[in-house]
């Protein structure tokens, strides 16, 4: 009995010596795990985010601004069939405020964000299948920008033939050429002409050019043939988007400069709006002159513009901006 009972101590000491050793060895594996999961966790938090996606000013297209916390690579797929535009931006996570999101505008319907595993899927839902579209990046933050644009054009019905060969080698008679349903032959003459008329009339081929400049961002360049134009077609249907453009131009010319004087955009903004209050480009103005205001100090003048776009135009998408 004896002999048990000493036995049984040496196997209780023996075991206490192995619990005293494992225990360490247990406390560094689970610090360990913890470390690795906190490591995780922080590369997860350290992952580029998109912060916010917001509707931003543009005098032509439905500006969609995607705000980052740094600059990342993205991709662009666009299905105008199914309406849709997706942009993939590889290992950037979802910001803890964004969401899904539906608007009321003329070119987006809304917007779906899809995270995917390491990366972050964000689709925009068009009104249009006919939209054009551009995209680029913000030199000047982290932040990306896509335009986008629906169109309406005529539809030309149009009646195809196939050439054939008849057996005994004569050829078929050449299709018919394609035609407006509903016209004769000399009141289609009649409408090119007029058309062509019309063009002449209203500086069509002047506009394209001062247009061009403007989407290819030669902003002085355009502002000039902006501003030729409008001395010289007083009567053009182009003329209320040739004055807003004008002051846009000068508005992005003077935003690159060191220290940039506002003057001449304001002006332009000022001209173009009083020539032109209806103007559906009258809203974007508007907050552009208050911006303008709040950026050199004037906030009296500033709010007072913001106050009159909430009150003129109670349902704008710039009135998150002016409150």
């Amino acid at each position: 009995m004896q002999k048990k009972a000493i036995t049984a101590k040496i196997m209780a000491i023996h075991l206490k010596f192995i619990r005293f050793l494992l225990l360490p060895l247990l406390g560094i594996q689970g610090a360990n795990n913890f470390s690795w999961a906190q490591e995780f966790a922080s590369e997860s938090a350290r992952r580029p985010q998109v912060s916010t996606i917001r509707i931003g000013p543009h005098p032509v297209y439905t500006r969609i601004l995607v705000n980052l916390t740094e600059s990342v690579s993205y991709q662009v797929k666009a299905d105008f069939v199914n309406k849709r535009i997706t942009l993939i931006l590889p290992y950037t996570a979802r910001g803890p405020r964004l969401r899904s999101r539906s608007f009321n505008d003329k070119n987006l319907e809304r917007y779906l964000v899809t995270p995917l595993r390491e990366d972050l899927e964000v689709t925009f839902v068009l009104k249009n299948q006919n939209t054009r579209f551009f995209h680029s990046t913000n030199p000047q933050k982290p932040q990306i920008i896509l335009d986008i644009k629906g169109e309406s054009r005529p539809i030309l019905r149009t009646r195809i033939g196939k050439l054939q060969r008849k057996p005994g080698g004569e050829q078929a008679p050449l299709p018919e050429k394609a035609r407006l349903v509903g016209y004769s032959p000399k009141e289609i003459r009649q409408l090119v002409v007029k058309s062509g008329k019309e063009k002449e009339k209203n500086g069509w081929e002047d506009f394209q050019k001062a247009l061009k400049e403007f989407q290819e961002e030669k902003y002085p360049s355009a502002s000039k043939l902006f501003r030729k134009f409008h001395k010289k077609y007083h009567e053009s249907k182009y003329l209320d988007h040739a004055l807003y453009l004008k002051a846009e131009a000068d508005y992005r010319s003077t935003f690159n400069e060191l220290n940039p004087i506002f003057d001449r955009a304001l002006a332009s903004y000022k001209l173009a709006m009083r020539e032109f209050p209806k103007s559906k480009f009258y809203d974007h103005a508007l907050l552009k002159a208050a911006s303008i205001f709040d950026e050199i100090g004037y906030n009296l003048e500033a709010r007072e513009l913001y106050n009159q776009g909430l009150k003129s135009r109670p349902r704008s998408l710039y009135n998150k901006v002016r409150t």
